[in-house]
């Protein structure tokens, strides 16, 4: 296995988890902290969703990032808020989540390992090369979609896979 496959199987999975986790969670619950001043599902879903379009349009294509109007609702650093107020749907963020990941894999898929190798437009060393940012971004979505199970769990919910 190269490295690109090992990227496109942590994208694919992380997808196919996080989509088993929220689909049939309502909008409510969706905006259900597990615990006061928790991170609910729709805000770690919108989360990763911003942080993967930051981290591909902006940093490694070096574009502006189409879901920039998100950035107060999902940036790094923002806060969810009570009730959900303000906050796009759970379609709507699944949506955009999926036109991301398509880019995303399109992306890597484009790179050679070389390209990977080529620095990424972050001046820190967890991500200053583009494999590096691909890397993090698989890291970070299973990081967020932990806090989506835990969502689950304080709502009473099964485990969505195992």
């Amino acid at each position: 296995m190269n490295i690109k496959d090992l990227y496109r199987h942590q994208f694919d999975m992380g997808q196919y988890y996080l989509r088993e986790m929220v689909k049939e969670m309502s909008h409510e619950e969706m905006v259900t902290p597990p615990v006061p001043g928790g991170n609910y599902a729709l805000w770690s879903l919108g989360h990763i969703t911003f942080s993967e379009a930051s981290g591909l349009y902006v940093q490694l294509r070096q574009e502006p990032n189409p879901l920039e109007a998100w950035e107060a609702l999902f940036d790094q650093g923002t806060t969810p808020t009570a009730g959900g107020q303000g906050y796009p749907g759970k379609d709507e963020v699944w949506s955009h989540f999926e036109q991301v990941r398509r880019d995303l894999l399109a992306f890597l898929e484009a790179q050679s390992e070389e390209d990977l190798d080529k620095p990424s437009g972050v001046d820190h060393p967890w991500y200053d090369t583009a494999g590096k940012m691909l890397g993090v971004l698989a890291v970070h979505q299973a990081f967020h979609a932990g806090q989506i199970a835990l969502a689950r769990k304080a709502l009473g919910k099964p485990p969505a896979l195992f």
